[in-house]
C-alpha cells in the first residue's frame, strides 16, 4: 500500500532491462515506447462485488480488501484495458504522461490482459497464445487479507488465470514498441516479425503492414475469398518506383491491386514455406502488345511448360526489374507463390458463379491427365474468379445478383452492369482480337483455357485452343507482406499511386 518501496520483482526486472540493447543501444531503445502505462491498480473494495474505489487511511490487518482487478475478473467477468486510478498508471520517467516512477519503460502483463486473451479463473486452457507451461506472475493484485498475505493473479502452468502470493513464479517483461518502429514478417512461427528500424520522428503514413492499409471497409474493399478491390474504379493503383509520392516515374510500373490473400509461398519453387499475406497486383499495360501472346505456343494446356509461363517469368520479370528507377527491393518483394490449376469442364463451364469458379480453381482433381494442380513461380495471370469478384454490379444489376449469376452470363445485356462496374474489364483497354487469357486451364481437354472476352464474359471452355489466339496478356503477381510495406503518402489514385519499400 504505497509507494515508497519498489517490489523484488521490479528490481529484478530493472536489473535484468538496464544490460540488454532495449536500453544500452541508442537506434534499439529509441524504438521503445516511453508513454506505455504498466497499470498496478490498486483501487480497493471491502465488497467482492462492489465498484472499486480510493480507500483513505490505513489498511485494516482484519478487513479484506478486493482489488479492481478481482471485481472486473472474478465477480463481473468484464476485463477492461482502462487503468481507474492515476496513481497506479507506472510509467517511465521519461513520459509525458502517467506517473513517471520507473526508470525503465517495462513492466508486466495485467491480468485484465491475460482474461482477454483466454485466461480465466478457475479454469484451465492450453489453447491461447498466453499459455507456455509454466507459471508466471501479472502486475495485478488480487486481494489483500492481512500483512504478508496480499495476493496477486499469476498464469499456472495449465494456463489458468489464479492467485497466490507464496509461490515461486516465472517473470515475463513486457514492453511497448513506439510506433516509429517498423516491422517485416508476418507474425506466424516461421516468418516472426522482425523491427527493421524505424524513424527519428513520427511518420504515419509510412511503413504500414499490408494488412493495416487494406482492410475490409464494405465500400471498396470486401471479404471475399481474400480481401478484394470491388467496383467500377476503385482507387487501388500502386507504383513499383523508388518514389515516396506523385506520379509514377514509367508507365511500366503502375499496377492495380486485386486485393490481399493469404497465399502458399516457396523459396526453391517445389516445397512449401508456409502461407503468407500477399498483395495481388495486375499490370496496367498489355504485355501482349497489339498482337497479344499464345498462352501456350506447344498447344497444351500445361501450365507449368507453357510458353507464356515462361515468358513472364523470364524476359518480362527481366524487364520489370530493369526498368529505371524500379524500387530496390521489387526483386525480393516479389513472392514465388502457389498458382492453382484447377478448372472447368464441359458440364459446369456455363454454370459457374465466382465463387463457383474460384471453388474449380482449387480443386486438385479438376485437372486433365497428368497436369499439374498447382505450381509454385513469380508471375502468372489472374483466375477467373479474380475477375468475378471485381464487380459492385450497378442499378440494374446489383452485386448480389452478379455474384449469382454465371459469368458466361455476363454478356447477357441483362447482366450489362456486371462487367460495366468492375474495374478489371473497365480498366482492359487493350483486348487483342477481343479477348484476353486468363490462367485457368480446361480440364476436359488438352488445349484449352479461359478466356476474358470484349464483350465482358469468361469463356471457361476455351473457344480457342491456347495456340490457336492471340489475346492480350496482363501479368499478374504477388508482393511479399514479410519483405515489403507501404510507404509514403499514395491514396492509391492513379497520380499518387500507393508506394512500396
Amino acid at each position: 500500500h504505497g509507494n515508497s518501496t519498489s517490489s523484488t520483482i521490479k528490481t529484478t526486472i530493472d536489473n535484468w532491462y538496464k544490460t540488454t540493447t532495449l536500453e544500452t543501444d541508442a537506434a534499439t531503445k529509441a524504438l521503445v515506447s516511453q508513454d506505455q502505462i504498466f497499470c498496478n491498480d490498486r483501487s480497493a473494495t471491502t465488497s467482492s462485488s462492489g465498484t472499486p474505489g480510493e480507500i483513505s487511511g490505513s489498511m485494516s490487518t482484519s478487513t479484506t480488501y478486493y482489488y479492481g482487478a478481482y471485481v472486473r475478473l472474478i465477480t463481473n467477468k468484464s476485463p477492461q484495458l482502462k487503468c481507474p486510478t492515476e496513481s497506479d498508471k507506472f510509467t517511465s520517467r521519461k513520459s509525458s504522461i502517467g506517473n513517471k516512477a520507473l526508470t525503465y519503460p517495462v513492466g508486466l502483463i495485467t491480468a485484465d490482459e491475460v482474461a482477454m486473451a483466454g485466461g480465466v479463473y478457475p479454469t484451465s486452457n492450453s489453447t491461447y497464445y498466453l499459455y507456455t507451461k509454466q507459471s508466471y506472475w501479472s502486475g495485478s493484485p488480487y486481494y489483500f487479507v492481512s500483512r504478508g498475505n496480499a495476493f496477486e493473479f499469476f498464469v499456472d502452468s495449465s494456463g489458468m488465470l489464479t492467485y497466490s502470493i507464496y509461490y515461486t513464479n516465472g517473470v515475463r517483461p513486457v514492453i511497448s514498441l513506439s510506433s516509429k518502429a517498423k516491422l517485416s514478417g508476418s507474425g506466424t512461427y516461421n516468418d516472426v516479425y522482425t523491427v527493421v528500424g524505424g524513424n527519428s520522428t513520427e511518420d504515419t503514413s509510412s511503413g504500414k503492414s499490408f494488412d493495416t492499409v487494406f482492410a475490409a471497409n464494405d465500400t471498396d474493399i470486401f471479404s471475399e475469398n481474400g480481401l478484394r478491390y470491388e467496383g467500377k474504379d476503385p482507387n487501388n493503383y500502386i507504383c513499383l518506383d523508388n518514389k515516396t509520392s506523385g506520379a509514377c516515374s514509367s508507365s511500366s510500373l503502375l499496377f492495380r491491386i486485386i486485393g490481399l490473400f493469404d497465399e502458399d509461398t516457396s523459396s526453391d519453387g517445389t516445397n512449401s514455406n508456409g502461407t503468407k499475406k500477399l498483395l495481388k497486383v495486375i499490370d496496367t499495360n498489355n504485355y501482349g502488345g497489339t498482337s497479344g501472346k499464345y498462352w501456350n505456343s506447344a498447344g497444351t494446356n500445361n501450365w507449368s511448360t507453357a510458353s507464356l509461363k515462361t515468358e513472364l517469368n523470364g524476359t518480362y520479370l527481366t524487364t520489370l526489374l530493369g526498368t529505371s528507377n524500379v524500387n530496390s527491393k521489387l526483386s525480393s518483394g516479389i513472392a514465388n507463390a502457389k498458382w492453382h490449376l484447377g478448372g472447368t469442364n464441359d458440364a459446369n463451364y456455363n454454370t459457374l458463379t465466382a465463387e463457383g469458379v474460384y471453388n474449380e480453381e482449387r480443386n486438385t482433381s479438376a485437372i486433365y491427365s497428368d497436369n499439374p494442380s498447382s505450381i509454385y513461380a513469380k508471375i502468372g495471370l489472374m483466375y477467373p474468379s479474380d475477375y468475378g469478384y471485381a464487380t459492385m454490379g450497378g442499378t440494374t444489376t446489383n452485386r448480389a445478383e452478379c455474384r449469382s449469376q454465371a459469368l458466361w452470363n455476363w454478356s447477357d445485356s441483362s447482366y450489362n452492369d456486371c462487367p460495366n462496374n468492375n474495374w478489371l474489364y473497365t480498366s482492359q483497354s487493350n483486348f487483342v482480337n477481343d479477348g484476353e487469357w486468363l490462367l485457368s486451364p480446361v480440364f476436359s481437354c488438352s488445349n484449352r483455357a479461359a478466356i476474358l472476352f470484349l464483350t465482358g464474359f469468361v469463356h471457361m471452355r476455351g473457344r480457342y485452343d491456347v495456340d490457336g489466339k492471340m489475346f492480350g496478356i496482363r501479368p499478374t503477381f504477388y508482393l511479399d507482406s514479410s519483405v515489403l510495406k507501404i510507404e509514403g503518402t499514395g491514396d492509391g489514385t492513379k497520380d499518387n499511386a500507393y508506394r512500396i519499400g
